[in-house]
C-alpha cells in the first residue's frame, strides 16, 4: 500500500468520500489500515473541510495524531489536546459575505470552532431534507445545528453556503471576487466554503510539516474533492 511503498512520514487523510462511505460511516477496513500506519511510525492527521465536533465519532474510532478542520483553521495535537493554530475571518469581510449570501437567497452556515449555525430557514430544509445532506449526517449532527439568531457574528472560521441553481451559484462567485481576503473552495453540487484568502489545507499541512521537521518529499495524501487539490499538490504522494 502507500505506507509500504513509499518512505511516508506523514499521512493527511480526507474525510468525506475517503475515510467515510456515502453514509458518513467508517469501515473496519480503513479503521485497521490507518491504524496500522500509525503503529509503523508514520505521523496520521485527519484533513477536513469539518469542524472537530463533527468529526470526532471518526477521531475516536482512528486515534489519529493530529487534526486539521474547517480546511485548515483548526489544528490540534490529539495528543495532548494543544491547539497549534487557529484562524478566524475578519469580522468586516464576514459581514460582506452574508450581506452578499443573503442578496442572493443562498443557504449558509457560519462555522464557528464552538459549533456551526445556520438561518432557521436552512434549519427547516435540512430537516425537511430538502437540501442535500446524507441521512446519516442529519442522524448524528443535526441536533448541533443552531439557529444563527443565537449567534453573535464574532469569530466565523469559515462559511458554507449554497446556491439554489447554476445561475446563482456563478453570480455568487463573481460578486464574491470583489471581496478582499476570502475565497470560495467548491464543495458539493452547488456549494462553497468560503473561507480567509490563502488558507487551505496545504497551508496548515506545511505549517505541520515545518513543526514536525518532515519535508514534503516524505508526506503523503489521501482525498478526493476539490479542496484538497492544494494538499496533493504539497505532498510528494497523494492518492
Amino acid at each position: 500500500d502507500i505506507i509500504s511503498c513509499m518512505n511516508v512520514k506523514i499521512l493527511f487523510l480526507d474525510l468525506d468520500g475517503t475515510v467515510l462511505d456515502s453514509n458518513e460511516n467508517v469501515s473496519d477496513e480503513n479503521i485497521t489500515a490507518i491504524k496500522r500506519a500509525r503503529d509503523a511510525g508514520v505521523v496520521t492527521v485527519i484533513s477536513t473541510g469539518r469542524a472537530q465536533f463533527d468529526s470526532q465519532y471518526v477521531i475516536d474510532a482512528v486515534e489519529p495524531d493530529y487534526f486539521s478542520g474547517l480546511n485548515g483553521a483548526l489544528v490540534r495535537d490529539m495528543r495532548t489536546d494543544e491547539i497549534i493554530f487557529q484562524r478566524v475571518l475578519d469580522i468586516d469581510v464576514a459581514k460582506q459575505v452574508t450581506h452578499l449570501m443573503e442578496s442572493l437567497d443562498m443557504y449558509y452556515m457560519v462555522c464557528t470552532h464552538n459549533g456551526t449555525y445556520c438561518l432557521q430557514q436552512t434549519l427547516d430544509a435540512l430537516r425537511a431534507g430538502g437540501l442535500e445532506f446524507s441521512e446519516g449526517y442529519m442522524a448524528r449532527f443535526g441536533q448541533y445545528l443552531k439557529p444563527i439568531e443565537s449567534l453573535e457574528l464574532t469569530k466565523p472560521a469559515k462559511f458554507f453556503t449554497l446556491a439554489k441553481d447554476d445561475e446563482t451559484a456563478a453570480e455568487f462567485q463573481r460578486r464574491l471576487s470583489g471581496i478582499k481576503g476570502i475565497f470560495a473552495a467548491p464543495t458539493l453540487g452547488n456549494g462553497f466554503d468560503v473561507l480567509p484568502a490563502e488558507q487551505h489545507k496545504a497551508v496548515s499541512a506545511k505549517m505541520l510539516c515545518e513543526k514536525l521537521g518532515i519535508d514534503a518529499k516524505d508526506a503523503a495524501a489521501i482525498g478526493d474533492s476539490e479542496n484538497d487539490l492544494e494538499l496533493m499538490e504539497y505532498v510528494a504522494h497523494s492518492v
